[in-house]
């Protein structure tokens, strides 16, 4: 068992920075999916607010024409 009070090694520090290097290479690699996905629903979003942006001025649209249809 490690005794906690053992001065480091310069070598245990290097195995430290070595895993540290792992786990932040880990880390960005996960947050470039996460933010890839975050992009991806975004986008998605968007498109589906656009979509719905359409339908509406689409309907407004042919209210507006057959009610000028009925006044002429």
């Amino acid at each position: 068992m490690d005794d906690r009070n053992t001065p480091a090694t310069r070598g245990d520090i290097q195995d430290l920075r070595t895993e540290v290097d792992g786990f932040r290479t880990e880390l960005n690699e996960k947050i470039e999916i996460l933010r890839g996905e975050v992009n991806h629903n975004y986008n998605h979003l968007v498109e589906r607010i656009d979509d719905g942006q359409t339908k509406l001025l689409s309907a407004f649209y042919g209210f507006v024409h057959s009610i000028r249809e009925r006044f002429n």
